[in-house]
């Protein structure tokens, strides 16, 4: 039963959410029209003070690819292109246009995919079950405020992720709408950009969802024909300079440094390592234990509640929480993942936003001291002076706040399962 307002029982914090819904909801359509105005604001001035972030790379590859030269040239001073073949051909239309415009369109598209990726969350919360219901009173603004700066950041710097996540969720929701071939095209076209949602494959390949992962398996071949037939002879030298510039690029930084928060990054940092390996393989090294074991549980647990959540008698809520502990992974597996990557919040940030308004849920309380927590820790990154935002990134505060979500998740399944 949802929680309302006027209830006295009701938490002071969920009143002040459910207020300011209200007010949003009276006011919906100027402030529409004001958030459309800085958007379009937003992108001009990116566009034409040439900020594209991880976009440069991208943007340099379509004018490479248009110009007949090398697809794949290393950058030893920073990022550089090392998506697929087939991403640069897709985008290549685009050299026609100023370069103004191509990444005026691009932070555009960044903010559409998110939005996007919201109702998305939407859907796949409320109305994947037999008798679809209308989210409750607040759950837009419990749901977006504790994370919103990291999609926020993710449009500023042209990231690629807001559009992978996009198809990760899309494939979800039409993997729930029983369209399992859709689901797989859509899977597989986020793994064109770059190959991690490709751990999404263990997810259905755990609860028996084979059509959906021979489907992606099917498209990721066909999408590879294209950029064969393209570059015909020359495929196989493409593909070299592909390996090698991404193999660069992995060597490219420093692991240890405050802007990757990785669960690698966070013990390299508290074992003061400084210019660490790209992967632990010594076993004499405590680094080696620390990191793997880490990596280990949270895959374990994982991969556990995964196997669970196939059973006939679990939930649609576990299966979603499971679903979630993946966009998690996602966020603290990889190495080198940054700070902004962890857009990926945004749909456990909303299960949670649903748990917690939700009296009938026993973890109810976990949940909003969780979506606190996340809020109050961006506010804490972003406290100036600059000096005070490095700390906290030292201290891997990104990291705990991922991990305070996948254990809040991990433990509501669990404690589901016990009571059922």
């Amino acid at each position: 039963m949802p929680v309302h307002a006027d209830s006295k029982a009701t938490p002071a914090i969920l009143r002040y959410v459910v207020a300011g819904s209200d007010f949003l909801a009276r006011h919906r359509k100027p402030l529409l029209l004001l958030m459309v105005i800085i958007m379009l604001a937003e992108g001009a001035r990116v566009a034409w003070r040439g900020k594209v972030g991880d976009f440069g790379p991208v943007l340099g590859a379509i004018n490479r690819l248009a110009a007949g030269q090398d697809l794949y040239v290393p950058n030893p001073d920073g990022p550089a292109y090392v998506y697929s073949p087939l991403f640069a051909l897709i985008l290549a239309p685009l050299h026609i246009l100023p370069d103004v415009a191509i990444r005026f369109l691009w932070y555009l598209a960044s903010w559409a995919t998110l939005v996007f990726s919201w109702v998305l969350s939407r859907k796949i919360i409320f109305e994947a079950r037999a008798s679809a219901i209308s989210p409750p009173k607040g759950f837009w603004l419990l749901a977006i405020v504790p994370i919103a700066y990291f999609p926020y950041y993710n449009a500023l710097n042209g990231q690629s992720t807001p559009l992978m996540m996009m198809l990760v969720l899309l494939s979800y929701q039409l993997e729930l709408s029983s369209k399992p071939v859709l689901s797989g095209l859509s899977l597989a076209t986020s793994m064109l950009i770059k190959p991690f949602p490709v751990i999404f494959l263990a997810f259905y390949l755990l609860r028996r969802r084979f059509k959906v992962c021979l489907s992606a398996l099917f498209f990721l071949l066909l999408y590879m024909i294209v950029p064969v037939l393209y570059f015909r002879s020359s495929f196989k030298s493409v593909l070299a300079s592909w390996f090698r510039v991404t193999e660069q690029q992995q060597t490219l930084y420093d692991i240890s440094s405050w802007g990757h928060q990785s669960i690698s990054s966070f013990w390299y940092r508290l074992l003061g390592r400084q210019h660490p390996p790209f992967l632990v393989t010594d076993p004499s090294d405590i680094a080696f234990w620390t990191i793997w074991l880490s990596i280990g549980a949270i895959v374990g647990v994982t991969v556990f509640l995964t196997i669970r959540s196939a059973r006939p008698d679990s939930t649609r809520e576990d299966q979603h929480i499971v679903f979630a502990l993946y966009l998690l992974c996602w966020a603290l597996l990889p190495p080198t993942a940054w700070k902004h990557y962890y857009v990926v919040l945004l749909f456990p940030c909303a299960l949670l936003a649903h748990f917690a308004l939700e009296t009938s849920v026993a973890s109810a309380r976990a949940c909003r001291n969780v979506l606190i927590f996340l809020l109050l820790g961006i506010i804490l990154l972003h406290i100036k002076p600059a000096g005070h935002m490095r700390l906290f990134y030292d201290l891997s505060l990104c990291v705990i706040m991922a991990l305070s979500v996948f254990v809040t998740l991990s433990r509501k399944s669990l404690h589901a399962a016990r009571g059922s």
